[in-house]
């Protein structure tokens, strides 16, 4: 007997991944809006109504319910009867409570402070120079400190992607010999508290600029390792606190040309 055709999966075209891959900014300013306007957290309990959804979150019946249907296109909601939407598996991890949650990373990549310099990747390309510096007329990280609600953005984007990583990290590396860990430009310190939830007698150092070692804290607390853990704050191109038997770095180093990490890596 003859096996049914609508059984057969066809391998995509390469004009069908090309264009998905030319597309692919609709669907990164699509995800950074959904979860600005908060709809995977509205939609954790369960599936609810277009109509409720854009009510609670400020906006647009019509405009949510394109911007919906256009993300279950990808598959991360799935819609029934009377305009009802759920979160799919995938789309859960949009959620900001999600244990590997990736909302704060698609926020950020949909936020001005990354798409208005990819929107100039030719005068990087043209000149070898940042972006970055020539849209916001200051390095990123000074406009950071000039900006510190944009510099939440940034952080929260960072411990987003941190999640997943930590945990391998701790998994796979077994310190040992390690009394004190350093973390160097470490954030909200998610690394280091994953590490030392690990390793039990281990102490850590948190090290950052001021304005985001201040948001390691919090971090720690909800880790119970407060009083296992300092946090400094300084320059890590000059000098670094002393006391520690090992130092890591975690997308830290790829952010400068060589000369400067270079500098970092002998400081």
């Amino acid at each position: 007997m003859a096996k049914s055709r609508g059984n057969r999966t066809s391998p995509l075209r390469p004009y069908d991944v090309l264009f998905q891959m030319v597309i692919g900014k609709w669907i990164s300013q699509a995800l950074g809006t959904v979860v600005e306007i908060g709809v995977p957290d509205q939609l954790a309990k369960g599936a609810r109504q277009c109509r409720d959804i854009a009510r609670e979150a400020g906006v647009s019946e019509d405009g949510l319910y394109r911007l919906l249907r256009a993300l279950a296109s990808v598959g991360l909601f799935a819609e029934s009867a009377d305009r009802r939407f759920r979160l799919t598996g995938m789309g859960q991890l949009l959620r900001s409570d999600h244990r590997e949650s990736l909302a704060g990373y698609a926020r950020f990549t949909a936020h001005d402070i990354t798409w208005r310099p990819w929107g100039q990747l030719n005068y990087s390309v043209k000149t070898g120079m940042p972006a970055f510096d020539h849209v916001f007329n200051a390095s990123i990280f000074e406009h950071f400190s000039r900006n510190p609600e944009v510099a939440a953005v940034f952080d929260e984007a960072m411990t987003s992607i941190s999640a997943v990583e930590a945990r391998a990290t701790s998994d796979a590396y077994d310190f040992k010999g390690v009394e004190t860990l350093m973390d160097v430009a470490g954030g909200h310190g998610l690394l280091l508290a994953t590490v030392l939830r690990r390793h039990k007698m281990m102490r850590g150092v948190l090290f950052d600029l001021p304005h985001v070692a201040a948001g390691a804290a919090a971090t720690f607390t909800r880790a119970g390792i407060i009083g296992r853990v300092r946090i400094e704050s300084g320059d890590f191109f000059k000098e670094l606190p002393s006391g520690a038997d090992a130092i890591i770095m975690k997308h830290i180093v790829h952010d400068w040309e060589d000369d400067s990490a270079t500098q970092i890596l002998q400081a």
